[in-house]
């Protein structure tokens, strides 16, 4: 009799490729016996776990440290105790022909500068927790948060596409830990965008984010998503963080920020200020805007409302500064603007200092000293003008002052007699 010993789990030493493909049906990663934690330990090189025509569930932990690559054509499901853990700056591909499914408790991660994880799904993208040393790319009908209070993202910079839905909801914003943000989210109304930022962000551009994709014979080949600038939703936006706020404007194109909806953006931590960058519009179809610093609040670009009977409230723990140039046209819509320190304003729709015109719609201003305003632009333009014609004036008389004396001195030569 020859007895052989039970073996479990998948190891793969060295830069060996792991390849495993099934061609139908349910393809199942759990763990054993002796280490239930984890099924799959790959060394450098590449892995890829596939289902063709089925389920791919990972029910165990799988380790690496070169690039992996995840792909069913049904759902993908990632367990409680699915959890992926990457070196040596590896990327990880996930993709799914329906719902990509991640349970509370499970992860992705990868460590290393510029080691990117891209996510996507045809159907539903819920997501446990995702940290990368580069940037994260979602695609998605819709995204969620599939539980907790836990950081879902981790990155440098998060780059984001629900093409049917939103991403993340007003009960369950997505928890980030992002420095920059690029999204377009095609929900409307309360399916829009909700984000929660454990500290600092700016919106502008990310990407590009590109990942090695593992083919079935163990080669792999470079997979990008473009780059993606500034925020654009067809619903609502409410876009919190612990730290500064800005909003940026990723591809210069005047635009910061989009909403269909409402939109709030707010800071909670400290004396942190909000900040609306310079050509960073804030452009919003049919909502009503929210803008709150826990310290100063800076309007560097405009604020429009395209609708009607809508309203605007600004409010700073700090002061409120509005840059020469900028304004924030209202359409007939109520504006509040308070603030713990000084206001400083432009053009703010129903706002009027005295002598510039009816206001349309409300307007309260609340500061430790009232509100200061900047000159108005056509003012200074107007002051410009003058100046100008005052130098072609003053030009034009040194011109004819001139022609004149070489004209006498011209005469004068003329009548001498020697």
């Amino acid at each position: 009799r020859v007895d052989a010993a039970a073996q479990e789990d998948l190891v793969v030493t060295d830069a060996g490729a792991l390849v495993l493909v099934a061609r139908s049906g349910e393809l199942r990663l759990g763990g054993g016996v002796a280490s239930p934690a984890l099924a799959l330990q790959a060394g450098s090189g590449p892995v890829l776990l596939q289902a063709e025509a089925g389920r791919l569930v990972v029910d165990a932990g799988l380790a690496g440290g070169g690039p992996l690559s995840l792909r069913a054509s049904g759902d993908l499901v990632l367990g409680a105790a699915g959890r992926v853990a990457l070196d040596g700056g590896a990327s990880a591909d996930l993709a799914s022909g329906a719902n990509l499914l991640m349970a509370d408790g499970s992860s992705v991660t990868s460590a290393g500068t510029g080691a990117h994880l891209r996510l996507q799904a045809t159907g539903n993208l819920t997501l446990g927790q995702l940290v990368a040393g580069g940037d994260v790319s979602l695609l998605a009908r819709s995204i969620a948060d599939s539980g907790g209070s836990e950081l879902d993202i981790v990155a440098q910079g998060l780059r984001l596409v629900a093409s049917g839905g939103g991403a993340g909801s007003g009960a369950a914003p997505l928890h980030t830990s992002v420095a920059l943000l690029a999204a377009q989210v095609a929900g409307t109304g309360a399916a829009g965008l909700f984000v929660q930022e454990a500290d600092a962000l700016r919106t502008g551009t990310v990407g590009p984010v590109a990942v090695q994709r593992v083919a079935a014979d163990g080669s792999v080949s470079t997979l990008g998503d473009a780059a993606l600038s500034d925020v654009a939703a067809a619903g609502n936006v409410v876009l919190r963080s612990a730290g500064e706020l800005r909003v940026g404007d990723g591809d210069a194109n005047g635009t910061g920020l989009s909403a269909g909806g409402n939109l709030l953006l707010q800071t909670q931590g400290g004396a942190a200020a909000l900040v609306l960058e310079p050509g960073a519009a804030l452009r919003l179809a049919g909502g009503h805007a929210s803008l709150l610093a826990a310290g100063e609040l800076r309007l560097g670009a405009d604020l429009v409302l395209e609708r009607s009977g809508r309203s605007v409230d600004i409010e700073a723990g700090g002061a409120v500064r509005q840059a020469f140039g900028a304004g924030i046209d209202t359409n007939n819509s109520d504006v509040r603007v308070a603030a713990g320190g000084d206001i400083v304003l432009a053009r703010v729709g129903a706002c009027r200092p005295a002598g510039r015109g009816a206001a349309s719609g409300g307007c309260s201003v609340r500061g430790v000293r009232g509100a200061a305003w900047q000159p108005e632009p056509p003012l200074e333009e107007e002051r410009e003008r003058c100046k100008e014609a005052g130098r072609e004036r003053v030009e034009r008389v040194v011109r004819v002052a001139r022609q004149l004396a070489a004209r006498l001195v011209s005469q004068h030569a003329s009548s001498r007699v020697f």
